[in-house]
């Protein structure tokens, strides 16, 4: 894949720092946001959005292709946790991202339909401190489910 001289000047295509367990937890988070944002734009997605804020509400990363927008939820995570999905998001939380991504579509005049909210899950890796593990939870709210959602209706495309 040819690489496009406006992704060349992207922050998220600088080489991964290693992990560095002194971080702060703000330098923790943009670390894994950078692993996913990388992760996204080596599968075919262009970030349009980092940290895009609503109110007290921030989403993580906005991305896109030509079919989906993806509204994700990034976390860092302990590979040793028992279950690292627990409490990504409670249900205010999930319903405060439904409503900032349909304002987000909205304020943006997105044409595509097909839109999807993952979760990810950032686990560093001390073998490779450069290579975090990365793990996926696709469509972790349901946007039709949510009470208020104004996004569009999820459609394929």
């Amino acid at each position: 894949m040819a690489m496009r001289l406006q992704d060349k000047l992207r922050w998220w295509l600088f080489p991964l720092a290693p992990f560095d367990d002194n971080w702060t937890a703000r330098e923790r988070g943009f670390w894994g946001e950078k692993a996913v944002a990388r992760f996204l734009w080596r599968g075919g997605y262009r970030v349009l959005e980092h940290r895009w804020t609503l109110g007290r509400t921030d989403i993580d990363l906005i991305a896109a292709n030509e079919h989906r927008i993806l509204f994700c939820e990034v976390k860092l995570r302990d590979p040793s946790a028992e279950d690292p999905w627990y409490d990504m998001v409670d249900h205010s939380r999930i319903e405060r991202l439904a409503n900032a991504a349909g304002t987000y579509l909205q304020r943006t005049h997105q044409q595509r339909v097909n839109v999807r909210f993952n979760g990810y899950l950032v686990q560093a890796n001390p073998k490779e401190p450069k290579e975090p593990t990365i793990l996926i939870r696709e469509d972790y709210i349901n946007p039709s489910a949510v009470r208020g959602w104004k996004g569009v209706r999820e459609r394929e495309g």
